[in-house]
């Protein structure tokens, strides 16, 4: 399994953009076959930020899945509404592969 971490920082006052944003693309990621783990937002360091993490079967199965969510119609329609004006100040993900020792497989 591949786990896809994602993190977020949000611009001053658009922190409520941003998880409006994700309330929209979560069930999207569900259409297009992510397993989706879960976003976050922390209540401890930098609140200022939401996390979430994406399951995939390996790096082909991501690839296949971001391309069927970016592509889907009904997503782009979603996007467009929240307009282009940037909303975070910075963006980081990475990508994460099971330990042997960890619980999660």
């Amino acid at each position: 399994m591949l786990y896809e971490y994602r993190l977020y920082t949000a611009l001053p006052g658009k922190m409520g953009l941003i998880a409006t944003v994700l309330k929209e693309a979560v069930p999207m990621f569900e259409k297009a076959g992510m397993k989706v783990l879960g976003p976050w937002k922390p209540i401890v360091g930098q609140t200022n930020t939401v996390v979430y993490l994406l399951g995939f079967e390996n790096a082909a199965d991501r690839e296949e899945k971001w391309n069927k969510f970016k592509n889907d119609p009904e997503w782009k329609e979603k996007r467009a509404k929240f307009g282009t004006e940037p909303i975070t100040s910075s963006e980081f993900n990475t990508l994460l592969k099971s330990t042997s020792y960890s619980p999660a497989k």
